[in-house]
């Protein structure tokens, strides 16, 4: 064998021995890793043993996760979340929970060295797709609230698109489908339930969206309904367990606390009106939550801020998540709408209510004295009322806030109108309808109609009042709103030994017959006038002969002389002779009744010495019949 053969064989043989150990050495190296990580393990372990072993997992915050084999996909949270969440497994949620307990075990993938061997990488990614395959035999949904909250603030708005800010076009076409949606199905919900308790409605939509996702979590979908997260707490009702995930505060901890899965259980709804309303009223049976609601927060910052302050949440965001969802979306025209308060007799006044709720009673009998109103959330916008008082009629138009009626008066209100102006005018009509005395609710008025009764003498009890987008329908009748007594004549009689008598109308008789009392004196007047205009009369009397013209309630005759009434001529005057002929009758002694005069015309007796006993007095629609025989209606 020549030196150059030898020289081959030996370099062969050295190139063997370098590549055994060169592959042995990642061997040796892993083997040495994996020690050092069942040692950190062991390690970590028994720490958490001493601490509490019910909370090794979930250590870590989603959002700080950046994973390079399990894909989050953050792209698709601009558009609707994909048909696995909320059916029967969460996919996403599953993988996000998988990379956690992976963190927690200290084997996130992305923490591994490039510098480590291949082998070892395949390894872990061997483990990571086994625990994974594990995980998603298994059909549990894990309600992630964090995960939640991500997706519904990372939405967007396409601005650009947005063509109008009329209120009758929100939610805006540049929203996404999902948000549109969402606040068509449940906006009025919020609008409905929140109202009803004092409420933002803007804060409880928000919430609903915030716990929900815009309404894509399992626990909020049919047939669980529950879009707040709210938990089981002694719920008379049908409830689900599902495991969710806490938040645990540790000061110790580099975030302030960790992530935790416990099983919990949560109310469930036949359907999403019960939803709402019971969202409202757990807070409303809450005490803790009282600086929520609108007579305590004067601002929905406010009841954000409340909400979290009273521990709703364990987020320290939660409030700034809120406010971020309703500025984003416009959800403050949800609060846009009218509060309204009245005085009531017996209980005086009493606490503001808002868009269609009742101020009042009803059943009780007891009169509304007073009332005032204001907008709420419409800048650039005035409300103005005025009402109809007993004894006072039409005031003058007060406006936001100014009380309109009276108070330690004790006078009824009778009837109101309100009006809009500006920008609320443009977008809104305003309805409101009354509960009255006799007649109970009368249909819906708008936009500076009367509504209630004027001249009846019947008392308001009860009042609605309700905006509603131009262009919509209140739901509810409109025809019957307002009802006017007709224009009548009222008389009052001076009768021998029994003196003045009660006001009669409607043509009755004021007076005696058959008793040969005389008249001795007489008082007119017109009520619920319609038009300008008066009544006047004078009497002949006994001995003295024709007296003066007298108009409304002055006494024409005598009282406390003794001297009968002979005969008397009644007319009207102003716009009254336009609309209305007047007709009197009287019944005289030895004659009985005489015929119908009108206008002016005499009736009764001259130069006969026979007294008036009674008289009869009506008014006729002109060109309308008489009531009777015109004949004979004056005797001389």
């Amino acid at each position: 064998m020549t030196f150059f053969n030898k020289f081959v064989k030996v370099a062969a043989i050295a190139l063997l021995l370098v590549s055994s150990l060169t592959n042995l050495y990642p061997q040796v190296i892993a083997s040495a890793n994996q020690i050092d990580r069942k040692y950190a393990s062991l390690q970590k372990d028994a720490i958490n043993n001493l601490e509490d072993t019910t909370l090794k997992e979930n250590e870590t915050e989603e959002k700080e996760l950046e994973t390079t084999d399990i894909d989050i996909n953050n792209e698709e949270k601009n558009e609707t979340l994909p048909n696995t969440i909320g059916q029967n497994g969460d996919s996403k949620i599953e993988k996000n929970i998988q990379v956690e307990e992976s963190i927690a075990n200290e084997t996130d993938l992305n923490k591994i060295s490039p510098n480590q061997d291949v082998t070892e990488k395949e390894e872990a990614k061997e483990a990571e797709v086994t625990t994974e395959v594990e995980k998603e035999n298994v059909d549990e949904y894990v309600y992630d609230r964090e995960y939640y909250h991500d997706y519904a603030l990372n939405i967007n708005d396409d601005k650009n698109n947005r063509v109008s800010t009329s209120s009758t076009q929100w939610p805006f076409s540049s929203y996404p489908t999902n948000v549109k949606n969402f606040i068509s199905e449940h906006g009025e919900r919020a609008k409905k339930y929140a109202n009803e308790k004092n409420l933002y409605p803007s804060v409880m939509l928000a919430q609903a969206i915030l716990e929900s996702g815009w309404g894509s979590s399992k626990l909020s979908s049919p047939p669980y309904h529950q879009l707040f997260g709210i938990k089981d707490n002694n719920f008379s009702g049908e409830t689900i367990t599902m495991p969710t995930k806490e938040w645990v505060k540790d000061a110790n901890r580099v975030n302030g606390g960790y992530f935790i899965t416990i099983n919990a259980s949560f109310r469930v709804y036949p359907s999403y009106n019960e939803a709402f309303s019971d969202q409202a009223r757990f807070l409303k049976v809450n005490t803790r939550y009282k600086n929520v609601f609108r007579n305590e927060a004067n601002t929905y910052q406010d009841a954000t801020k409340a909400l979290q302050a009273a521990g709703y949440a364990t987020d320290k965001d939660y409030a700034l998540k809120l406010n971020s969802l309703i500025q984003k979306w416009d959800l403050t025209r949800l609060d846009e709408g009218v509060a309204y308060s009245t005085h009531i007799e017996k209980k005086g006044n009493i606490a503001e209510v808002r868009n269609g709720q009742l101020a009042g009673t009803v059943g009780s009998k007891l009169r509304l004295e007073s009332l005032n109103m204001k907008l709420e959330n419409l800048p650039n916008s005035n409300i103005q009322y005025r009402t109809h008082i007993e004894s006072y009629g039409w005031q003058d138009w007060k406006s936001t806030g100014k009380m309109s009626g009276t108070v330690g008066e004790a006078k009824r209100l009778e009837a109101v109108q309100i009006k809009l102006s500006g920008e609320a005018a443009q977008r809104y009509d305003i309805y409101y309808r009354v509960h009255v005395e006799h007649y109970g609710w009368l249909d819906w008025a708008k936009n500076g109609e009367k509504a209630g009764t004027e001249g009846y003498k019947y008392r308001m009890e009860a009042l609605q009042v309700q905006l509603v987008p131009k262009g919509n329908n209140i739901s509810g009748r409109t025809a019957n709103l307002y009802r006017k007594a007709p224009t009548l004549v009222a008389v009052s009689t001076h009768v021998q030994e029994d003196g003045w008598q009660d006001y009669v109308r409607n043509g009755k008789a004021s007076g005696s017959s058959g008793e040969g009392k005389r008249l001795e004196g007489i008082r007119l007047k017109l009520e619920n006038k319609e038009y300008s205009g008066e009544i006047s009369y004078k009497t002949h009397i006994q001995s003295i002969g024709w007296q003066d013209w007298k108009s409304q309630n002055q006494v024409a005759g005598t009282s406390g002389m003794g001297k009968r009434l002979e005969a008397i001529e009644i007319k009207l005057t102003g716009e009254m002779t336009n609309k209305y002929d007047i007709y009197y009758r009287t019944h005289i002694q030895s004659e009985g009744w005489l015929g119908w005069a009108k206008n002016g015309e005499q009736s009764g007796s001259s130069g006969k010495s026979l007294r008036l006993e009674s008289i009869e007095v009506k008014l006729i629609p002109k060109g309308n019949k008489a009531p009777g025989s015109t004949a004979k209606h004056f005797i001389q």
